[in-house]
């Protein structure tokens, strides 16, 4: 989500012709994580990058996400980090469920190739599609909902004739 986030929230400067300002705290954020990267490294490796990457691109998203709400004043910000929160949660939540999946389905499928990579990643995200829906719905995350509903009309709109 906040790689996501990294491309959506400095488009917002971008508009106000401010590009500086996002380039300049993100190269800061980089910077002050440098050492974190090379920690989680020495001690997980490859894992250790990897999750360095995504914990310095969530400080990094959230800090520009907060000097961006201070700058526009967006009183409603509150309700954006509920969401992004809710989020986290939701996507933490359905990368648990999903793990064991994962390993069983490696089991099944041989994932050195790439018709069984395919395989597995076709039916987790499958299966990730239903669990993001389902939890959408019990953390009463209206977007989500929202998203469905307007997915299943457009998939099933009839066409009208010419």
């Amino acid at each position: 989500f906040a790689f996501t986030l990294q491309t959506i929230v400095p488009r917002g400067f971008y508009a106000m012709q401010n590009t500086w300002f996002p380039t300049l705290i993100s190269t800061v954020s980089v910077i002050a994580c440098l050492p974190g990267y090379y920690l989680l490294t020495l001690y997980f490796e490859t894992k250790g990058l990897a999750l360095g990457l995504s914990l310095g691109t969530i400080l990094q998203t959230f800090l520009l996400l907060e000097l961006w709400n201070r700058k526009i004043k967006n009183r409603e910000k509150l309700q954006v980090y509920r969401f992004l929160a809710l989020m986290i949660i939701i996507s933490m939540l359905a990368g648990l469920l999903l793990m064991p999946v994962v390993t069983f389905l490696q089991s099944v499928f041989r994932n050195d190739t790439l018709l069984g990579a395919f395989m597995v990643c076709g039916i987790t995200f499958g299966i990730f599609v239903i669990l993001l829906s389902v939890l959408g719905y019990l953390f009463k995350v209206k977007e989500i909902s929202l998203l469905y509903r307007n997915a299943m009309s457009r998939l099933f709109k009839k066409k009208s004739p010419n």
